[in-house]
C-alpha cells in the first residue's frame, strides 16, 4: 500500500533538498521565473498519459484537505480507468497540513493540501517525513463580496489593509514598506474612496475570516502582511482583531451572502452566484526569502493571492520511486490529469511548468 499527500503548502526551514535535469544541472531557471497565468484553458501540448507496458497494481493512499478531495477522486476514478489492478484512495482529513503532515496514517505514501505560507527551501527529508513539494496545479484565493455590491477592483494594499492590523515601522525599511507597515486599518468603504458606491459611504466594512491555524487563514495573513527584515528589525501587520471567524467555506458565502457590507475570502473552486468576487490588483509586499524564485522547481511567479497546489512526497534517494507512486504522478501532470485539475475549479499548469515538475519528482534525492 501506498499514500500520497497532495498539498497546496507554503513552509520555512529545513536543509535544502537536491534537484536535476536530464542533463544534470537547472538548465529551467528562466521558465520558472517567468508569470505563470491562472487560466481555466488546459494546455494541449501537455503530454498525452500513456499506460506503461508493466502491471501496474496495489493501493496508494493520497491523504488530502477537505478542498482537493475532488481532485484526489477525480484522479482515482481515471487512474483506475486506465490500471483496473491499481486503486488510489483518498482520504480526506480536516486539519491543516502541517498538523497532516506530522500526523498521518502509518500506509499514507504521499499528501495533497492547500498552501498557507511562503515556501523557501524543502523541508527535512532524512527522517522519510513528507518534504518534496510537488506542484499539480494551482489555486486562488478569492476576494468575495454581496453580490449586489459595485465595487469592481481592489488594490494589493487595499486588500492588506482592511484584512491586517496597522504594524510597526522602522528606519532600516525602505520608504514603501514604512507605508505599507503604518498605514492604518481600513475599517469604512468610504475610505476606498469609489464613486460608484454611494450608498455605502457612511457603512463599515464587515469582514469575515476563517478560524485561526487554517490553510486560509494563513495564506490571506502572510499575503497581507508584509513581513519585513530590517537591520535587527522585523515589521509585520498581523491579522485584522474586529474580523467575524466563520468555521466553513459554505459558512463564508453564506455569512457574505447575507451581509450587504461583507467582504472575506474562499477558493476559486468554491465560487457561487451567492457571493461575487473582487479582482486584487498588484503583488503582495513579498516575504524576503533566502530562495530565490527560478531557482528551484517548487517557487512560482504567481499572480497575487494565487498559490500552488503540491503533492507533497518522501525523498526517494538513489532508488527508483514505486512503479505505482511513480504513475501516479505521472499522471497527475499529464493532459488527462491536468483537465481533472481543471474540471474542479482549480488551474491547470503550462506544459513546461509540469515538465519540470516531473522530472524533479522523479530524480530528486535526500538534503545534503
Amino acid at each position: 500500500m501506498w499514500i500520497i499527500l497532495l498539498s497546496l503548502c507554503f513552509i520555512v526551514g529545513g536543509p535544502a533538498m537536491v534537484w536535476a535535469d536530464e542533463s544534470g544541472g537547472n538548465s529551467y531557471e528562466m521558465e520558472l521565473a517567468r508569470p505563470v497565468p491562472t487560466v481555466k484553458q488546459v494546455d494541449s501540448s501537455l503530454p498525452v498519459f500513456v499506460p506503461d507496458s508493466e502491471k501496474i497494481e496495489g493501493e496508494l493512499f493520497v491523504e488530502c484537505s477537505l478542498l482537493v478531495e475532488p481532485i484526489v477522486r477525480r484522479w482515482a476514478t481515471e487512474f483506475g480507468s486506465i490500471y483496473p489492478n491499481a486503486k488510489i484512495t483518498a482520504v480526506p482529513v480536516d486539519k491543516n497540513f502541517d498538523v497532516a503532515r506530522i500526523t498521518t496514517r502509518p500506509e499514507t505514501h504521499v499528501v495533497l493540501f492547500e498552501g498557507s505560507g511562503s515556501l523557501t527551501v524543502a523541508l527535512d527529508g532524512r527522517r522519510g517525513e513528507f518534504s518534496w513539494p510537488v506542484i499539480v496545479g494551482i489555486d486562488r484565493v478569492e476576494i468575495v463580496v454581496h453580490p449586489n455590491n459595485r465595487i469592481k477592483e481592489l488594490s494589493v494594499n487595499e486588500f492588506a489593509w482592511i484584512f491586517s492590523e496597522q504594524g510597526a515601522s522602522s528606519p532600516a525599511l525602505k520608504s514603501e514598506e514604512k507605508v505599507f507597515l503604518e498605514h492604518p486599518r481600513i475599517d469604512d468603504w468610504k475610505e476606498l474612496g469609489r464613486t460608484n458606491l454611494p450608498s455605502f459611504a457612511q457603512a463599515p466594512i464587515s469582514v469575515y475570516r476563517r478560524q485561526p491555524f487554517t490553510d486560509e487563514d494563513g495564506f490571506i495573513k502572510q499575503q497581507g502582511s508584509g513581513g519585513f527584515w530590517g537591520d535587527g528589525f522585523f515589521g509585520v501587520r498581523d491579522r485584522r482583531a474586529d474580523a467575524r471567524v466563520v468555521e466553513t467555506p459554505d459558512d463564508m458565502i453564506r455569512a457574505v451572502n447575507k451581509d450587504r457590507y461583507g467582504m472575506g475570502y474562499i477558493s476559486h473552486s468554491l465560487l457561487s452566484s451567492k457571493v461575487r468576487s473582487v479582482p486584487v490588483k498588484g503583488m503582495p509586499p513579498s516575504v524576503r526569502a533566502s530562495a530565490e524564485r527560478g531557482s528551484v522547481p517548487y517557487l512560482l511567479n504567481l499572480p497575487s493571492l494565487a498559490r500552488p497546489i503540491y503533492l507533497w512526497v518522501t525523498p526517494s534517494g538513489e532508488a527508483a520511486r514505486p512503479k505505482l507512486e511513480s504513475e501516479f504522478i505521472r499522471f497527475a501532470l499529464s493532459l488527462q490529469g491536468q483537465r481533472a485539475m481543471s474540471k474542479e475549479g482549480f488551474f491547470p499548469l503550462p506544459s513546461p511548468i509540469a515538465k519540470i515538475q516531473l522530472g524533479a519528482a522523479l530524480r530528486i534525492s535526500a538534503p545534503q
